[in-house]
């Protein structure tokens, strides 16, 4: 994947017809972070990244340009639609999974502002579960935006997913920080878990 890679490979998701679906930074951001400070995640611009198709063979099938920090990924429980995180974007983008695995039809599927959507897990109502990267939080959010449901966390969130018996329990990773020249000597990082009505649903 290195040739398509701005910088780190980030999340994935793998359709039950064996396609990975994979994210990557697209830029250095610690390094961005540390010469520019926070105003040079706004500007100018970071670079986008692509979203690279992975064939079940290992082989690239498409990569999508432009995409604003492809981070957090789900597929609906059809395999018809593939959400994204655009972490820099503040936004969720959907595409429409074609029958050899590309992916066409670009469009937002939630605009959030003020919010980095990092990881992200889907329920059974169609609503994604979102990790805030600029937060102590996690947010259930609808399709085009609203905020219905919100999860304090003690750090930061990265990640989360919906587990345990009947896909019910909200899994969120926490930390202090996500620099990875700072992060390594803290071990304060945590994994929270809270009890949810409506059970996960699709990939992962």
């Amino acid at each position: 994947l290195r040739p398509y890679c701005g910088f780190w490979a980030n999340d994935l998701v793998v359709s039950h017809e064996g396609y990975a679906y994979v994210g990557n930074f697209g830029f250095d951001l610690d390094q961005r972070l540390a010469e520019l400070g926070p105003a040079g995640l706004i500007d100018p611009p970071p670079p986008t990244a692509n979203l690279v198709v992975v064939d079940p063979r290992g082989r690239v099938a498409q990569v999508v340009s432009g995409p604003a920090f492809p981070n957090g990924a789900v597929i609906t429980p059809d395999g018809s639609t593939l959400v994204i995180a655009e972490t820099m974007a503040a936004r969720l983008s959907a595409f429409t999974i074609a029958a050899d695995g590309t992916l066409h039809d670009r469009r937002e599927w939630a605009a959030l502002p003020r919010v980095a959507p990092d990881g992200i897990c889907l329920d059974e109502e169609g609503q994604i579960w979102v990790a805030n990267a600029r937060a102590a939080e996690c947010l259930r959010v609808r399709e085009g935006g609203e905020i219905s449901a919100r999860v304090a966390t003690t750090h930061t969130a990265y990640a989360c997913a919906l587990g345990g018996p009947e896909r019910r329990t909200l899994y969120v990773m926490s930390a202090p920080s996500s620099n990875r020249f700072t992060i390594g000597s803290s071990t304060r990082a945590t994994i929270e878990s809270c009890r949810v009505d409506v059970p996960g649903a699709g990939l992962p």
